[in-house]
């Protein structure tokens, strides 16, 4: 306030202008100028509020460098969570590298046997599933050998009986066929000993009669003579 000689008193407006963006400036009657600060919160808890010629919401760096944390700003301060790796995989071995992040290394089913065909199930992991070594030929016998693989030997169809021709099917597998003792000499009495084989016995023609005279006939057997 001011008095000029010509006009009498003078009430000019104070300036509050404190040249700075980040105040309201205003007058009080009482007080004078004031230069209140803007506020800048932006009601987000997420970014760091303040003025710098005009208002600025900068989020939160709760960045750790850090591949393995889920980083982020929570109840006023960072929060680092360690991240699970898992892909649900029986298959894999999962880990976390902090610069690249989740790794899924898939596993090697390897038993080392030539005998199993190796796999993986997602679920139950590796499967060493033993290999078939079945040629379908009942006369061999199958199975499998750790250093050389399938063998197929074959079967020994022996009854140990010398009375019985032995063979093979490949279908069936043994058969053992009766053998024929039979010499076509109606003087002998044709059987079997499973020891020795054929036995081929003289034929007893003797009829007890001292009036015959008894032979054989190789054709047809005894023969009585008067």
């Amino acid at each position: 306030d001011k008095c000029d000689s010509s006009y009498g008193c003078i009430n000019a407006f104070k300036d509050c202008d404190d040249n700075d963006d980040c105040t309201c400036d205003s007058c009080n009657p009482i007080e004078g100028c004031v230069n209140t600060p803007i506020n800048c919160d932006d009601g987000n808890d997420y970014t760091y509020d303040y003025c710098d010629e005009f208002c600025r919401h900068v989020p939160h760096d709760c960045d750790d460098d850090d591949e393995c944390t889920n980083d982020y700003w929570e109840d006023d301060e960072c929060h680092f969570d360690e991240i699970v790796c898992n892909d649900d995989s029986k298959c894999t071995y999962d880990y976390c590298d902090c610069k690249e992040g989740c790794k899924f290394v898939e596993i090697i089913c390897d038993d080392k046997s030539i005998c199993t065909t190796d796999s993986c199930d997602r679920s139950n992991g590796c499967v060493f599933a033993k290999i078939d070594c079945d040629d379908s030929d009942a006369c061999t016998d199958d199975y499998c050998d750790c250093v050389e693989g399938c063998k197929n030997e074959l079967i020994s169809c022996d009854d140990g009986s010398e009375c019985t021709t032995d063979s093979c099917d490949t279908y069936y597998g043994c058969t053992s066929t009766t053998a024929d003792c039979d010499d076509n000499d109606a003087c002998t009495v044709d059987s079997c000993d499973p020891s020795v084989g054929c036995i081929h016995g003289e034929e007893d023609c003797d009829d007890y009669d001292e009036c015959t005279e008894d032979s054989c006939d190789s054709d047809i057997g005894c023969v009585y003579s008067d």
